[in-house]
């Protein structure tokens, strides 16, 4: 994915600080995700799962983001 190391634009309190700048940072990472036809994103970090989720619910809704130990859970044999 291009820019897979960039920032979401959760940065902890920054999405509540900065709520302009925070969206447009999500905007762009939504929009490379989108870029991918993702259907499921991977994160690790509370703020990026929430920030994730609300911009892929509002941008993107076909993609969902999920933990990585729900990832992993969801792939274990029954």
């Amino acid at each position: 994915m291009a820019e897979s190391d960039s920032c979401c634009g959760g940065a902890g309190a920054f999405a509540f600080v900065h709520p302009d700048l925070s969206d447009a940072v999500l905007r762009r990472k939504v929009s490379n995700i989108a870029s991918t036809q993702a259907r499921v994103v991977a994160a690790s970090a509370t703020s990026c799962l929430l920030h994730l989720a609300h911009g892929l619910a509002k941008y993107y809704p076909e993609c969902r983001v999920a933990h990585v130990s729900e990832l992993a859970a969801e792939n274990l044999p029954k």
